[in-house]
């Protein structure tokens, strides 16, 4: 999809032109628009949503014959995708793109095990309400989706590139901010999980006339995984309400 100018049968060398960058071979703001997605709504929300049912979060969820065999599905359907993606568009990476992609994944792995070894020492600071870890995420993953909306069309492609750097490391900062505070409650986690999934609710609806279905067709969809997302978020705070444990008496 970051090489392929007609990945999918859709013309993503001509939507991201403005910020194509020909010695990485790709757009600057395709490779953010991807890093986003797939970091925060395809991974990060649901691990941290399904942690919320766990009784103990830093338990592994699978065993060795269950870590194989997700293993041996995720290799087979990446094998099966690409023979299939290859004969509808007989697109290929260079080997150079292939390489560079191997290595920034290797990396990525790396700094995750080494991050999670090492507990990062509490700081005094001060950590805002659930509600309002949940706004924050909500606001910024809000911003991020209506960019277009809210930049004109005359404004440089490059100013929502400069944009995106400052909102993602400013959410970063946030983030480890209040990770490390000595007031941080079992709460807040979810509560920032719930902002970043409401909006992909908001989000949705916005790109129903866009899809290749029916209007009515994308607007049912759309309304019954809002209604999952809502009773999902609504099972999670009854968990954390369960979990919270009993005020004292006397």
């Amino acid at each position: 999809m970051l090489w392929n100018p007609r990945y999918g049968g859709v013309d993503m060398g001509l939507a991201y032109a403005d910020t194509h960058v020909p010695w990485i071979g790709t757009s600057v703001s395709l490779l953010q628009d991807v890093l986003s997605m797939h970091t925060v709504w395809s991974i990060c929300v649901p691990i941290a949503l399904v942690e919320v049912f766990s009784a103990d979060r830093a338990r592994p969820w699978l065993g060795r014959p269950g870590l194989a065999l997700t293993g041996v599905v995720f290799v087979a359907g990446s094998a099966f995708l690409a023979v299939v993606q290859y004969q509808s568009g007989k697109f290929m990476a260079s080997t150079a793109q292939f390489v560079g992609a191997s290595v920034a994944v290797v990396a990525l792995i790396t700094a995750a095990f080494v991050v999670g070894r090492h507990r990062l020492r509490p700081r005094n600071a001060a950590t805002p309400a659930p509600w309002l870890v949940g706004t924050v995420a909500f606001a910024a993953g809000s911003l991020y989706w209506a960019r277009d909306t809210l930049l004109s069309e005359s404004v440089s492609p490059w100013v929502p590139v400069t944009l995106w750097c400052v909102l993602a490391a400013g959410v970063a900062w946030l983030c480890a901010r209040w990770s490390r505070s000595p007031g941080r409650s079992p709460q807040h986690r979810p509560a920032l999980t719930a902002g970043a999934l409401l909006t992909y609710v908001w989000l949705g609806f916005t790109h129903a006339r866009e899809m290749d279905v029916p209007y009515g067709t994308a607007l049912l969809g759309n309304v019954v995984f809002s209604a999952a997302a809502a009773a999902l978020l609504g099972a999670a705070a009854v968990r954390l309400r369960r979990q919270a444990p009993a005020p004292e008496v006397g």
